[in-house]
């Protein structure tokens, strides 16, 4: 590559009358020097351009490849974790929907398993779930009841299991049960992931994390 220099008017300037010969060398001097330092100057600025070498790409990509790796676990936790939080919450919302409605109607309502979706016919509570009002008092769904509302459960890995293998939550039309219920959400794959929802006495269902036992 051909460098640039600079010409100046004394570029050619040779000794003449009136300039002293060491005058003359003086000036040389200077303009030498002067193209020095711009010609450093030059390969200063277009060095500092330069791009990422090979080793730079290839250890910034395994620095990459490794913060993926290490924050893989605690993004697939937090995924599962709030698939039990979306399931749990779906069981709390269906007993506090029967509760709600035993007292505003007056009436008792049960909530109960169902595999036809028409009937308590299971005691898995991983099917769909029915809430019915019980016109006829007799402590179970029948024709001469009204089904008030149908929860389709959300498709998961997780399973719930009944602590006391119950097929059916009725409340009273003071929104009480009586008994305390225990459904607990555990996850196939490691037993420490779960969550449990408590109906008290008094009908009140609520979401715990603590103690919870999965088989």
């Amino acid at each position: 590559m051909s460098s640039y220099v600079e010409q100046t008017p004394c570029d050619n300037m040779q000794p003449h009358q009136g300039i002293s010969l060491r005058s003359y060398q003086k000036k040389q001097s200077f303009l030498n020097l002067s193209r020095s330092q711009h010609g450093a100057v030059m390969r200063s600025h277009y060095g500092s351009c330069s791009g990422l070498t090979l080793i730079e790409m290839l250890l910034t990509t395994v620095i990459v490849a490794f913060l993926v790796l290490l924050g893989a676990p605690s993004y697939s936790h937090l995924i599962k974790n709030n698939q039990l939080s979306t399931q749990s919450n779906q069981l709390l919302v269906a007993l506090s929907y029967a509760r709600s409605e035993a007292i505003t109607q007056n009436i008792k309502v049960g909530i109960c398993p169902s595999l036809s979706k028409t009937s308590c016919d299971s005691n898995d509570w991983n099917e769909n779930w029915l809430i019915f009002s019980d016109l006829n008092l007799n402590g179970q769904l029948d024709s001469d009841d009204q089904i008030l509302r149908q929860f389709t459960l959300i498709d998961s890995e997780h399973q719930w299991q009944s602590r006391s293998n119950s097929s059916l939550i009725m409340y009273t039309s003071e929104g009480l049960t009586g008994m305390t219920e225990e459904f607990n959400l555990c996850s196939n794959d490691n037993n420490l992931l779960s969550k449990k929802v408590i109906v008290n006495s008094i009908g009140r269902p609520k979401v715990v994390e603590d103690n919870v036992q999965c088989n």
